[in-house]
């Protein structure tokens, strides 16, 4: 008599190139949600202006120009973490989800909660940037040269690392020019 045997089924976690990849497509679709969100509000198809490490590099660049969006982040993530027993948690009767589910869980909800953290970041600065520019109630913070000797005092709205977008001080208008060949120097202003 043979005797069945089940051969028990075990989860496979992703390898770290999986990882990688997912996260690399993650990055370009937050960066390009975010950017898309702030620089139509102030009348720019950034896509047009933009290359594929401009947008990847958005969200990490946001994280870098303010110490309280890492620290929220670590916050939110920390809550997660520590709290996934609790939040988690299944209802009696339901089987209880391996440690790899609740990690799994754990990394789709932190990923949910950034994309919504940084949709919500572009929709707060565009909401305030284009009444600013409207009102020409901005900040003139920056004197650039040009190559040809013309000096502007602007307030700059946005950079990626081929075009610079900026208002010249006393206008309404968003201006972009090409970094390279174009800018000889920038300079802040100290008021």
């Amino acid at each position: 008599m043979i005797e069945k045997v089940e051969i028990e089924k075990t989860e496979q976690d992703f390898s770290l190139q999986e990882y990688l990849s997912l996260g690399y497509i993650y990055l370009i679709v937050v960066g390009s949600v975010t950017d898309a969100i702030y620089y139509n509000a102030i009348g720019i198809n950034i896509l047009s202006y933009s290359s594929f490490l401009d947008i990847l590099i958005t969200p990490i660049n946001l994280l870098m120009n303010n110490f309280i969006i890492p620290a929220m982040l670590a916050i939110m993530g920390s809550v997660l973490y520590f709290g996934r027993d609790y939040i988690f948690r299944t209802k009696k009767g339901e089987k209880e989800p391996t440690k790899l589910e609740k990690n799994r869980k754990v990394l789709f909800s932190f990923a949910f909660m950034v994309f919504g953290f940084y949709t919500g970041l572009g929709l707060g600065m565009s909401s305030v940037m284009p009444k600013r520019i409207q009102d020409k109630n901005i900040k003139i913070n920056t004197n650039i040269t040009f190559n040809n000797g013309k000096n502007l005092n602007v307030a700059i709205v946005g950079q990626n690392s081929t075009f610079i977008f900026y208002v010249v001080e006393g206008t309404s208008e968003v201006v972009i020019s090409p970094i390279a060949n174009t800018i000889w120097q920038m300079k802040k202003i100290k008021k």
